[in-house]
């Protein structure tokens, strides 16, 4: 059961994150290298113990360095608020929730 809420979780957070994107409106082309950048990799949802919160990573590429960059978010569980938790240069990566949820611990990089 907990891995359909996985992924139940992760659809729902693709969807989440390509809400903004009216597809349908955008002019047809080609797909060009520069598209690949706008790209983002949603992964690794952890929801809450209380089930209020999901915790995930999101990676993108940048052109100008030409490395990825992840950072965390965490978004309520009905959509109704996303908070971006990390923004650093290096990566971010599996977030887990404390036992109480008071805290959300993760990996890093960082000096």
């Amino acid at each position: 059961m907990r891995r359909v809420g996985h992924l139940v979780v992760c659809g729902a957070v693709i969807l989440f994150l390509g809400a903004g994107a009216d597809i349908r409106s955008a002019e047809k082309r080609l797909l060009k290298v520069d598209d690949l950048f706008e790209i983002k990799d949603v992964n690794d949802p952890q929801v809450s113990p209380e089930g209020d919160w999901v915790a995930y990573t999101v990676r993108k590429a940048d052109s100008k360095t030409d490395k990825n960059d992840t950072d965390i978010y965490m978004t309520r569980w009905d959509g109704s608020q996303t908070l971006r938790v990390t923004t650093s240069k290096v990566a971010e990566t599996t977030p887990r929730f404390s036992s109480d949820a008071r805290w959300l611990a993760f990996l890093s990089s960082r000096d």
